[in-house]
Parts: structure tokens; C-alpha cells; sequence
């Protein structure tokens, strides 16, 4: 009983430390993102489609520039990240 216990116990809490890319989980509605202190700024609408630059708690340092879009039905259903220009020669080096 104490191992059933302990193992559901160990499943609860591994689902809540788990977060989706950059702390944003697909399926958010924008009131996913003011709940979880995420700030943003709608940077374009088209539609039943919005898409909005956000500015996640859990940045990666390779990504300078992140945006969500987001369906007025499903909620988030894809994110973008940006990274700074990177100069190459004309043979890719």
C-alpha cells in the first residue's frame, strides 16, 4: 500500500514540475499565459488566428525573439523562436 501511495505521489508530482518549451504549453489560451506571469504583446491578428510576442520566464540564450499563435478555439498550437543573425561566408562558414 505505502509503494501504491508513493508512486502516485512521485506520477502527481512529476506532471506539475513538467513545463512545455520555454514554459509555454501548447493548448494555453492567452489567460494561460497571464496566469502562468508570462508576459506578451499581440503582434498580429488574422481571423480566428492571433499571434503574439512573448517573453518567457525560461528563455534559452540562443533565441532572442519568441512568438505564439494562437486559435481563438485550440489556444496555442505553435511557437516560434528567433535567434540573432549569424554573418557566413558564401560557402556556409
Amino acid at each position: 500500500m505505502k509503494k501504491a501511495v508513493g508512486v502516485l505521489l512521485l506520477l502527481c508530482a512529476s506532471m506539475m514540475v513538467y513545463a512545455g518549451p520555454f514554459g509555454i504549453e501548447m493548448g494555453w489560451s492567452v489567460e494561460g499565459l497571464e496566469y502562468n506571469k508570462i508576459a506578451y504583446e499581440l503582434y498580429s491578428t488574422s481571423g480566428n488566428i492571433s499571434i503574439y510576442e512573448v517573453f518567457p520566464l525560461n528563455p534559452h540564450p540562443d533565441f532572442s525573439e519568441y512568438y505564439v499563435w494562437v486559435d481563438s478555439g485550440y489556444g496555442i498550437y505553435m511557437i516560434e523562436a528567433y535567434g540573432d543573425y549569424i554573418d557566413t561566408t558564401p560557402d556556409g562558414a
